[in-house]
């Protein structure tokens, strides 16, 4: 049984949870850019925009494009 804190673990496992940590930094670093562009008034309203409907789409409980469009869907 592997704990968070144990030095020792199977490798697969380790590398797995390293590799979810860095995706976790590096969406928290980005979405702090996103939001420092946004705040920012030399930021172009359309820039604002496009950033406001992603995020708005992302936290969106509704699928808007459906699955079984080819391409879009996923």
């Amino acid at each position: 049984m592997m704990f968070v804190g144990a030095k020792h673990c199977f490798a697969p496992t380790c590398n797995m949870l390293n590799k979810l940590k860095s995706r976790a930094h590096a969406l928290k670093n980005e979405a702090f850019a996103v939001y420092l562009a946004a705040k920012d008034p030399r930021t172009p309203w359309i820039a604002k925009a496009v950033a406001f409907c992603t995020i708005a789409y992302a936290l969106s409980p509704i699928d808007l494009i459906p699955d079984f469009i080819p391409i879009l869907g996923y």
